[in-house]
């Protein structure tokens, strides 16, 4: 394994590590984690490209690469003088670096250029992860800033020998395998939850719940990380596996109390960086794996 292969996949797999523990522990993972491995990286980015000198265009692209990554990480309204001109123009210079790359280069620079395609994945990656935490409603800043981080400090795969890749040998960008496989690892919490629930013979009509939560002494659910799927209605004491998030918690466990529940159901706040974290040790040393069960198969369909 390459040298620089090995100290990204040592820095990755520290953040990634240290962040999925203390996203599960305290729900908050501290943003110099990110900005010290995204910094890390960004700094390996820029040796390797000095040493391939490669084009301006593909500079470019490294340069919006990392203004894309800091742009999680600093706040403009907490930045003055000189510190927020350096960033105005880091972020200019992102801009002008992809104008420069699209007006000068661009396809020719896909077919021949080496690193290009891999940059380009990772910025789309970035943007992709900005418009879900934005628009949608699933993920957290975060989860958001891990998958950034993820694609700064290991935009190129690394050589560990994983057999797995889409298409043969060209496979996906590592990043997207990165994120791909967290998808598929994240799919697969139900399966774990209900192997779960069956070894602890919590099995009870209508079935569903099992494969989303647990049961949970009350004592101990009021002061874990989760939502309660059995709750107090009127008078009644409903199940209901698909939780609202925004329920007034200390109240919710209050009025399960005084209905006499004392094992109520409850979803985990199992954070995605977990998952995230075993898909990047996954996609280093196995492969595409999302690809391999969910794609070829479809190909195979399709023939």
């Amino acid at each position: 394994m390459e040298s620089l292969d090995t100290i990204r996949l040592v820095i990755g797999a520290a953040a990634l590590g240290y962040g999925a523990w203390s996203d599960w522990q305290t729900r908050r993972v501290p943003d110099r984690t990110w900005q010290i491995a995204g910094g890390a990286g960004l700094a390996l980015l820029a040796a390797e490209l000095w040493q391939a000198q490669v084009s301006a265009g593909t500079w470019g692209l490294a340069i919006a690469l990392g203004a894309l990554f800091w742009y999680s990480q600093i706040d403009d309204e907490a930045i003055h003088g000189r510190e927020l001109t350096a960033w105005r123009v880091i972020q200019v210079a992102g801009v002008v670096g992809i104008a420069h790359f699209a007006l000068f280069e661009g396809w020719e620079a896909l077919r021949s250029g080496d690193y290009v395609v891999e940059l380009l994945a990772a910025l789309a990656l970035m943007v992709m992860m900005y418009g879900w935490y934005y628009f949608g409603p699933t993920i957290g800043g975060a989860d958001v800033k891990a998958l950034l981080t993820v694609a700064v400090l290991v935009p190129f795969a690394p050589d560990t020998g994983a057999t797995l890749h889409a298409f043969g040998d060209q496979g996906f960008p590592f990043p997207w395998v990165v994120f791909m496989n967290s998808l598929l690892l994240y799919l697969a919490i139900p399966i774990g939850l209900l192997v779960w629930n069956i070894a602890h013979r919590n099995l009870e009509k209508p079935w569903l719940q099992a494969l989303l939560g647990v049961r949970m002494d009350l004592t101990k659910a009021r002061d874990s990380f989760v939502w309660p799927m059995t709750r107090v209605i009127g008078d009644r004491t409903v199940l209901a596996p698909m939780v609202k998030r925004d329920l007034d918690l200390p109240s919710e466990w209050d009025a399960l109390a005084a209905a006499g529940v004392k094992r109520p159901w409850v979803s985990l706040k199992i954070p995605y960086i977990i998952p995230l974290f075993g898909a990047f040790l996954l996609s280093a040393f196995v492969g595409d794996l999302f690809s391999e069960l969910l794609v070829a198969p479809l190909g195979e369909l399709f023939q």
